[in-house]
């Protein structure tokens, strides 16, 4: 949402299309909801692509998206991120209550934001 926000990207549904990113998709622990996000905003930027040469140019800003991310956090995978099974609501109470949210969560959407925002600016 930040990304938008930058690019005066504006729609009321794009809260709700990402609102399901949380927790690794939906608290399954697959790929981090920032990192889906950042994804997601490098595409609302550079899209849409009109030929697969396009496509491919396109699909370059998320490879680096995705070494910058696992360099800095470690993996893209939100389970490992977090070391916890969030499909599990006696355990998702638990994470969201314990400081993992502050010292894991937050960090990863500011490291999405900032390294989206780094490769859009070379463009």
């Amino acid at each position: 949402m930040a990304v938008c926000q930058e690019y005066g990207i504006e729609s009321e549904v794009l809260p709700h299309i990402a609102m399901c990113f949380g927790g690794g998709m939906g608290l399954t622990g697959a790929t981090c909801g920032a990192f889906s996000g950042a994804v997601m905003a490098l595409g609302l930027v550079n899209g849409p692509a009109g030929n697969p040469d396009e496509f491919i140019k396109a699909m370059l800003p998320v490879q680096e998206l995705r070494r910058g991310f696992e360099e800095k956090m470690g993996t893209i995978s939100c389970c490992e991120l977090v070391k916890v099974d969030l499909t599990k609501p006696e355990v998702f109470e638990e994470y969201i209550n314990s400081d993992v949210p502050e010292k894991v969560c937050l960090p990863a959407v500011d490291t999405a934001y900032k390294l989206a925002m780094e490769i859009l600016a070379k463009k």
